[in-house]
């Protein structure tokens, strides 16, 4: 397979670097044509969402099978040191909501994000929660999505969800906006607020990921508050919309940020 394809860069964190690593990047896809576009699998986190049903909007089946199976096809050729990780949306919590990923495709994703529009409906209904991570065979794998808009930075309604994740065995929550209207992350929290709830869930052996329309000009600056993971869609898009198709032009500025 040729690897000269736009995403290239170094695929280890670089520590101590200003630099965001393309290994802690996460850049979100819709369908298994957004793989071509890339020309290749670039050595950073691939996301599968459907982002025309909402911010954690979780594909079909169809879309799904087709993706793994390019995935597959474009990974073939690669040493498995360099093959990306893979994540997908699966939706928001609601009590009545089954689980929106068969159980053969959850198993070929090293995170399922699910989002949590409503935290102490989330907390009363925890055994729900917890039927769905098993059925899902994949419960370590589970990630919560603190919206960050929903919440609007609350102090508390943060420590209450990193409590609920430990109580639940969840190592790793994400930080994202529920509406997509233009305004981003860091529309709602400065830099200053996600570093302080990163390092108060760092105390409590969680890890922190960061998205919600975040600009190429943001990712630097979010990699250095110490999110473990920082993702993108809107960015790399045909005019920042992120149900358009991934631009060329703005997919190359993502890889300058890499060299």
């Amino acid at each position: 397979m040729n690897q000269s394809h736009i995403i290239d860069g170094p695929r280890n964190i670089r520590t101590g670097t200003a630099s965001l690593p393309q290994s802690a990047t996460l850049i979100s896809l819709q369908n298994a044509d957004e793989l071509a576009v890339l020309g290749g699998l670039p050595g950073c986190w691939i996301d599968l969402k459907d982002p025309t049903t909402g911010s954690l909007g979780c594909p079909n089946h169809a879309t799904i099978e087709r993706f793994l199976q390019v995935f597959d096809e474009l990974a073939a050729d690669l040493e498995r040191a360099v093959v990306p990780f893979l994540s997908v949306a699966i939706g928001d919590f609601a009590p009545e909501a089954s689980l929106a990923i068969s159980v053969q495709h959850a198993a070929r994703f090293s995170m399922l994000k699910i989002g949590v529009p409503d935290l102490e409906e989330l907390i009363a209904n925890r055994r729900r929660l917890d039927y769905l991570r098993q059925s899902s065979e994949v419960a370590d794998r589970w990630v919560l999505t603190y919206y960050a808009d929903k919440y609007c930075g609350s102090a508390t309604s943060w420590s209450t969800l990193l409590e609920f994740a430990n109580q639940c065995a969840i190592r790793s929550v994400l930080i994202d906006t529920a509406i997509k209207d233009g305004r981003s992350t860091l529309s709602h929290l400065s830099l200053e607020s996600v570093s302080e709830m990163i390092r108060e869930a760092r105390n409590q052996n969680i890890s922190v990921m960061v998205a919600g329309g975040l600009r190429l000009a943001d990712l630097n600056p979010i990699w250095q508050t110490g999110a473990k993971i920082v993702g993108i869609r809107s960015a790399i898009c045909k005019q920042e919309t992120r149900v358009n198709a991934l631009d060329p032009d703005r997919l190359k500025s993502l890889a300058d940020l890499w060299l």
